[in-house]
């Protein structure tokens, strides 16, 4: 999970939608991470990842956050942080968690 600084909301438009979709599939094909599945709020988001390798998931994380934050900030012309912490993250170790996780995100 991934919460925006000070619950800001953060998709103004269509525009900042297909922008986060777009940061995503450049950072899965980039460090080969399987997205299952995601959910975003206005002001958080919730990411199904797969990867063989734990240091393409710390990897995908780093760049796709951050070229969303470079783009967006570029966009609004603002500075600073947008992303709130470090992002939270559960191994999924069951098909019984992993289907109420995927139910979760689909909703």
């Amino acid at each position: 999970m991934k919460i925006i600084n000070n619950r800001q909301y953060f998709f103004n438009d269509n525009e900042d939608f297909d922008l986060y979709l777009t940061m995503l599939n450049k950072a899965r094909d980039k460090y080969g991470v399987c997205i299952h599945g995601f959910c975003m709020t206005n002001n958080h988001i919730h990411l199904i990842l797969g990867t063989l390798e734990n240091k393409n998931l710390s990897l995908f994380m780093q760049y796709s956050q951050g070229y969303f934050t470079k783009a967006y900030n570029k966009k609004y012309k603002k500075t600073g942080h947008f992303w709130r912490g470090r992002c939270h993250s559960t191994i999924i170790e069951s098909e019984e968690y992993y289907m109420n996780i995927a139910f979760f995100t689909s909703n």
